[in-house]
């Protein structure tokens, strides 16, 4: 999922659209909406996984473990622990192989959460025909600047879709490494 994005100085010529939104109002608001959801969904499976790992027996204490937890402490908590239970393994391939699955997965959560950022907390009146729409204001040396990110409902789409694909590669990758290494030792 490759986002774009661009730089829009205050100095510089910016006309903002008075009607391309609300000409997209619904398609927009669904789109958003839909992805808001399965991102949620998402985050619940990373919560399920975790919580049965700190204790699998009684979800309780896993619960006060993460409950303010931002994402990415929850993302980094979850491959930290897979990272541990792998570093044991004896065999060296079967060790890069795992690392390689949580590391890949752990990426993916990481952009995944990134464009849920820029989604949740864009200015969704500045959308533009071109489908740009400011996401955050930061400052550099030549001064103050909008940044403009390309967010289409085609992108809210797929990200929606990588939502739920990455929910079932989370989990069937967690068995993964269960099963080569806990579950290996009983």
């Amino acid at each position: 999922m490759k986002i774009e994005s661009k730089k829009l100085y205050l100095d510089e010529e910016y006309s903002e659209s008075e009607d391309n939104i609300y000409d997209q109002y619904h398609e927009y608001s669904y789109r958003i909406g839909s992805f808001l959801m399965d991102f949620s969904s998402l985050e619940d499976t990373i919560d399920s996984l975790l919580i049965e790992r700190i204790n699998d027996r009684s979800h309780e204490f896993g619960f006060q473990t993460i409950k303010l937890f931002k994402f990415k402490q929850k993302i980094i908590l979850l491959r930290d622990n897979y990272k541990s239970l792998i570093r044991y393994l004896s065999s060296d391939s079967k060790k890069l192989r795992l690392l390689s699955i949580v590391d890949s997965s752990y990426a993916d959560l990481v952009k995944l959460s990134e464009f849920r950022n820029k989604v949740a907390h864009a200015n969704w009146e500045t959308l533009d025909k071109n489908f740009f729409v400011t996401t955050d204001v930061k400052e550099d040396t030549q001064g103050v600047y909008f940044v403009r990110t390309k967010i289409s409902c085609r992108l809210l789409y797929n990200a929606s879709r990588k939502c739920g694909s990455l929910s079932k590669r989370i989990f069937n990758d967690h068995e993964k490494i269960l099963d080569n290494t806990l579950r290996r030792r009983m």
